[in-house]
């Protein structure tokens, strides 16, 4: 089988790919700039990151139902704590849970 279709990498060979390689390294910095602020709003408001999409979950109006599992009574209690996160939450926050559109 002739591989000479396929189109090969390396420095001084752009190839047809390149420009999908700079849009993920785009979206990964948006998306990395995105998780960076929800841990630093979890930990401003004294949570977890975990405690902190549960708390967004329950704030969700479009949210009727949540389920949590837990493997232990620590993880349960774990969760459970991300009620007071529910209530330090703030409606200016959430504006960075909105969707990541390029």
């Amino acid at each position: 089988m002739d591989d000479s279709s396929t189109p090969t990498r390396g420095p001084g060979n752009e190839t047809e790919y390149a420009w999908k390689d700079k849009s993920a390294d785009k979206e990964t910095r948006k998306y990395s700039n995105k998780l960076r602020d929800v841990y630093a709003l979890a930990e401003r408001l004294n949570g977890s990151f975990g405690q902190l999409a549960i708390a967004w979950s329950l704030k969700n109006k479009s949210v009727q139902c949540l389920l949590l599992g837990a493997y232990n009574i620590d993880q349960l209690y774990e969760s459970l704590q991300s009620l007071q996160v529910t209530i330090k939450l703030c409606v200016s926050c959430e504006r960075l849970f909105a969707p990541c559109y390029i």
